[in-house]
């Protein structure tokens, strides 16, 4: 004979909710009432059934997290501190990939309302349509997406204040003597990169600097063949490499600087000086995570607008053979 809730319910003396929330270490039940149901549960031998909880609540206790990649830090950061946030209020998280890829995309789209998961936070970088998790969320189902945002009155995006973050690292570019830059973000990417390209180009007209097309070399020969301090400013540490690569940029009475999101790995060569905006991963995903478990519970706990912007958490300055 299986054993069930009502049965750890009883040997615990407590009613069957607080075993379910217990079990699921819901941060609203005492730690002393969790370990003694967990224990109890763990010695009777109970083992949940989870096709008649699904068939109860209508959705399981774990949500999605849906990413284009785990190798990079904006989405590995975030996943983490989502999980550990989730697990806190009694979700599980299931990490899942698109690669970017917008067939993936659909099919883990259709994957994910058909009563796999509770709700999902969506990276959507890189995927053009998502006409399909349109038609989930007015099914209801829960939603919250994270990064690139949508611009939609019906979904809610937690993102970074990505124009106020490029026009600091412009700023900062400027502070640093740099009077000719090289802008490096893809307006035709998506609406992130757009921001980014968008505020830095205003920042670097309004301050009178000079701009260069980077996809014509002649222009980024005759650009960096001049004395004087050049920035290079790029979504990623990635992209401004492979332009140094590209370029010959070390030359004499040339100065170079940069300013890119999140990570710097190593030495800063050929440039002196890089400024990194490191986003708050933290806040990012604790904002998201507890946006949807409103969404889930029916606690009214979403922000008022669509679309919510968090500042840097930090500008990291690297330099020479050490950060600061």
């Amino acid at each position: 004979m299986s054993i069930t809730l009502k049965d750890v319910a009883r040997f615990c003396g407590v009613d069957t909710s607080t075993v379910s929330r217990a079990l699921h270490n819901d941060v609203r039940i005492k730690e002393s009432t969790k370990q003694k149901v967990q224990k109890a549960a763990e010695r009777l031998g109970y083992r949940p059934n989870i096709a008649a909880r699904l068939l109860v609540e209508g959705h399981s206790h774990i949500f999605w997290f849906l990413v284009p990649t785990v190798g990079t830090s904006v989405d590995s950061r975030i996943s983490e501190y989502a999980s550990s946030h989730a697990a806190r209020n009694g979700y599980d998280t299931a990490i899942v990939v698109h690669h970017g890829n917008q067939t993936d995309f659909e099919r883990l789209t259709n994957n994910m309302g058909s009563g796999l998961a509770a709700g999902a936070i969506i990276n959507r970088r890189d995927i053009s349509d998502i006409s399909k998790i349109h038609r989930l969320v007015e099914k209801k189902f829960p939603v919250v997406f994270i990064d690139v945002p949508v611009d939609s009155t019906n979904t809610i995006s937690i993102t970074t204040d990505n124009s106020l973050a490029s026009k600091e690292l412009v700023t900062r570019c400027l502070e640093a003597k740099a009077s000719r830059f090289v802008l490096l973000f893809d307006p035709k990417r998506n609406i992130v990169e757009q921001y980014r390209y968008n505020a830095a180009l205003d920042t670097i007209a309004r301050n009178g600097a000079a701009l260069i097309d980077a996809n014509d070399p002649g222009a980024v020969k005759d650009f960096f063949n001049q004395n004087g301090t050049v920035a290079v400013l790029a979504s990623a540490q990635s992209e401004i490499q492979a332009f140094f690569r590209s370029h010959a940029v070390a030359e004499p009475g040339l100065t170079i600087v940069a300013g890119c999101f999140d990570d710097w790995y190593g030495e800063p060569n050929p440039a002196t000086t890089v400024f990194v905006a490191i986003q708050d991963y933290r806040s990012i995903a604790e904002l998201a995570v507890d946006t949807l478990l409103g969404i889930i519970q029916g606690n009214k706990m979403t922000p008022m607008a669509p679309i919510v912007t968090l500042p840097i958490a930090e500008y990291r300055v690297v330099h020479n053979h050490f950060t600061t």
